[in-house]
This record gives structure tokens, C-alpha cells and sequence, in this order.
């Protein structure tokens, strides 16, 4: 396998957004999996009804909203527009995060009908251990489940399955939304006013056009809304045991707040395999007691 830097620089160029519509199970392909691209979300635009501010974080800016008649969900609008490829692109992280839980979701649910459940290693150490347990979610890998125990006998690999996927809040895809839309929103309850983030760091949109006289668009994510309520460590191990199965690390800045009804609110809490931001350290030691953080991140308007 390649260098797991070079692999991780290079994917920072691919695509994350699929402009097909979010229809129907996701394809499970080795290819689908190495490439993950979020579908794009169904709900027009243009019947999107604001209904509250929900906050803002280092990554982007949070409402309640409906479409149409269809409701509650939240909408994530992403500050950044562009990727540097030096550091974290949130939309691009956020977006191939969510479309590799939902590979991983179907094909979970494919391989238990169809007999050959998801075979992953059961004690995965380092970002080639958590490459490999991501392609083994393909319906390429699931399907030869005979090498595949081939292969773990010889290297010594225990192998485990996976029978049920946690609880993971919906996704409904990707939107692209205008500054125009957001500038016109009232200014008392729903404007999303600049924030600094731990006194130190500020976020804002630019409301003015761009070099081309257009108006900036923003990748925005539609989630399912998740009622408030308390958190039970041992729901949360088991999602967080499924994560550390599944490639995915954890980050420095987890708080429990991030977390309502044992479910995952902020999917920039982990970190996909593709991503620059994996780190061994925060992979290996990932647990439910470090994603419960109870600091407190401090907003402030400016």
C-alpha cells in the first residue's frame, strides 16, 4: 500500500460531492469506498423555511429549518469555500464522512440478509490496519468472504463481524447555499452574525461578490434533527467501538455537547481515513469518556 501521507495528500484533491440525487441505497464498490461522494440532498432550496438559530463552530454555522411541509431538519452551512490542501477542508471531510457511513450502513445490512456479514480485523493499530478494515465494508471484499479468512490466518489477524451498525443521525445530502439567502434573513433572530470561537479564533461570511460579481455559495449538509436529551456511556462505547472499527479517529476538541440522546451531532468530531487530520494517537485511544469531554467551547458575536 502507499504511503499513507502521499495517499492522504492525493485524496485531498478528489471530489466529495455526487450531483446524483440522494435516491435510494448507496453503491458499496471498493471503488465507492476508496472515493467517497456524498449524494445531494432531494429538498429544493427554494422551500427552505428557517425556523431558528442552533449555533456555530469552528467548521460552520447551524439551523433548524423545513422544507416545505417536510421538518424539522438542520441545515450545516460551511464557512470555507475552498481547500488550501495544507489543512482540514470541513466541507470535503464532513461530506466524505457522511457518505462512508452510509456505505457502511447498507452494507452491513446486505451482508447480514445476504449470510456474509462485514469481516473486519477486531484489533486495528495503525491507518494501514484502518484502511484495510474500511475496504473490507466494499461488496467486493464482503462477497469472498472465503479469502478473506484465508488472508487472516496467514498474517494472524482475528477477524470479527459486524451484526448491527449504531445509531448514527440521517444525512440528506449536500446543497449549495448563497450568501444572498443567508444576508436576507432577519436580523434579530436567524442572521448568522460573526462568532469567535474560544476567544480566539473568528469565523464570519463574506456578504460582498466575488471576483466575478456573483454572489459566494457555501456547501451546506442537511441532517436529521436530534431531540435534546442525556447521553448513556455505554450506547456511546458502542458507537465509538464501531468507529475505532471502522477507520475512523477522533480529534482534540470533542465535547459532550456535541452529543444529544447518545447520537453523534458534529460529524467533524471524527476523522475518515482519507483525511490529513488522522492521527494514530487519536485513533488507538479513541474512547466514549474522551469524546464526553465536558469543557466547554466559548462562542462569542462580535
Amino acid at each position: 500500500m502507499r504511503n499513507s501521507k502521499l495517499f492522504r495528500k492525493e485524496a485531498a484533491t478528489w471530489p466529495y460531492r455526487d450531483d446524483a440525487p440522494m435516491v435510494g441505497p448507496p453503491s458499496c464498490t471498493s471503488k465507492d469506498i476508496r472515493m467517497p461522494r456524498l449524494r445531494k440532498c432531494i429538498y429544493d432550496l427554494d422551500n427552505i423555511v428557517f425556523l431558528r438559530r442552533l449555533g456555530a463552530g469552528l467548521d460552520g454555522y447551524c439551523w433548524l429549518v423545513n422544507f416545505g411541509d417536510e421538518g424539522p431538519f438542520v441545515i450545516k452551512v460551511f464557512w470555507q469555500r475552498t481547500s488550501n490542501n495544507y489543512h482540514i477542508f470541513p466541507p470535503q471531510a464532513e461530506c466524505r464522512t457522511n457518505a462512508l457511513l452510509q456505505i457502511m450502513e447498507q452494507s452491513v445490512a446486505d451482508g447480514i440478509a445476504a449470510g456474509q456479514p462485514v469481516l473486519v480485523d477486531a484489533n486495528p493499530l495503525d491507518w494501514y490496519d484502518a484502511v484495510g478494515n474500511v475496504q473490507c465494508f466494499s461488496v467486493d471484499v464482503r462477497q469472498n468472504t472465503e479469502a478473506a479468512k484465508k488472508e487472516a490466518t496467514e498474517l494472524g489477524i482475528t477477524l470479527q463481524p459486524i451484526l448491527s451498525m449504531p445509531r448514527f443521525r440521517k444525512c440528506h445530502g449536500w446543497l449549495m447555499v448563497g450568501t444572498k439567502r443567508l444576508e436576507a434573513l432577519p436580523k434579530k433572530t436567524l442572521f448568522p452574525f460573526d462568532v469567535k470561537i474560544n476567544r480566539k479564533v473568528t469565523r464570519s461570511f463574506d456578504f460582498t461578490p466575488d471576483a466575478d460579481g456573483h454572489e459566494r455559495q457555501h456547501t451546506a449538509i442537511v441532517y436529521e434533527y436530534i431531540e435534546p436529551g442525556p447521553n448513556d456511556v455505554a450506547v456511546v462505547t458502542e458507537t465509538v467501538n464501531f468507529l475505532r472499527l471502522a477507520g475512523f479517529a477522533g480529534t482534540t476538541s470533542n465535547y459532550a455537547w456535541n452529543w444529544q440522546s447518545s447520537v453523534l451531532l458534529d460529524m467533524s468530531e471524527i476523522v475518515n481515513v482519507n483525511e490529513r487530520q488522522w492521527l494514530p494517537s487519536l485513533y488507538t485511544h479513541m474512547t466514549a469518556e474522551a469524546m464526553l469531554n465536558d469543557g466547554e467551547q466559548k462562542l462569542g458575536r462580535i
